[in-house]
Formats: structure tokens, C-alpha cells, sequence
């Protein structure tokens, strides 16, 4: 196991302390167990995605950018399928087909943009589902 002085790593694995920790919002994650939300070997192999595709980009043309951030969402999703309830392990597998369509696809700037915007849509639905079912079993 990989152990770091690095405070913001101790944050993503969720290796500090006694188990996983609040949210930003002060609540634990739903859906979430004990375990933490990426294993430290996950949260290299997702760092190492992020870094070398901003590496990539320098000289690329503009557009590989958000396709870039489109694979690294795949694989976050990936990661994060086996920690989460049946909902969200349903709202993930549509995120990811969808997204599976849109890297498959050619699509403009301003259909790609389009397409984002449903993507977005439904990343913030599925948040506001997870904080009302928090809502409620905290009741």
C-alpha cells in the first residue's frame, strides 16, 4: 500500500484517520460505504490520466481538451461503480454511455458544447437525488 505525507492524497483515497470522512457538505457521501472513495492505486492511475492529458495538450488542437476530461470522467466512473448504490450505479452506466457516443462521435464545438449541457444536467439531478436521500435517513 502506497502511504503519503501529502494531505490532499490522504483526502482522495480517504486514508486518514478512522474511515472515510464528511463530505464538503459536512455528510458522509451517500451510497458511500467505509471504504474510501478511490484506492490509492486508482488515484495514481487517475492522476496519471489527468497529467499526461494536459501534457498532451500542449500543441494539440483545441478540441481534445473536453475528450481529454471525457476519458478521465470514464474512468472515475469506472472506479466508483462498485462503491455505489443501485441508483447511482444506474445513473453512472447512462453517463457513461452517453459519453461513450460523444467520443465516438465528431461532433462541433457547439453540439459538443449541447451535449455537455445534458451531461451536466444529469450529474446535478443525480446530486440532488443522493442529498435528498441523505436528507431523509438523517431524519
Amino acid at each position: 500500500m502506497v502511504k503519503s505525507g501529502r494531505p490532499e492524497l490522504a483526502k482522495l483515497t480517504g486514508r486518514r484517520g478512522q474511515g472515510r470522512g464528511p463530505t464538503a457538505s459536512g455528510r458522509k457521501a451517500k451510497g458511500m460505504n467505509d471504504q474510501p472513495a478511490l484506492t490509492p492505486e486508482e488515484a495514481f492511475e487517475l492522476l496519471a490520466l489527468l497529467v499526461t492529458s494536459a501534457r498532451g495538450l500542449v500543441g494539440e488542437p483545441r478540441e481534445y481538451g473536453p475528450r481529454r476530461f471525457l476519458r478521465a470522467v470514464l474512468k472515475l466512473a469506472g472506479f466508483m461503480l462498485p462503491r455505489v448504490d443501485e441508483e447511482a450505479r444506474l445513473f453512472l452506466r447512462e453517463l457513461h454511455e452517453r459519453i461513450e457516443r460523444l467520443l465516438a462521435s465528431r461532433e462541433s464545438d457547439e453540439q459538443l458544447g449541447m451535449a455537455l449541457d445534458v451531461c451536466c444536467e444529469m450529474v446535478a439531478k443525480e446530486l440532488v437525488r443522493q442529498a435528498l436521500h441523505q436528507d431523509r435517513h438523517e431524519e
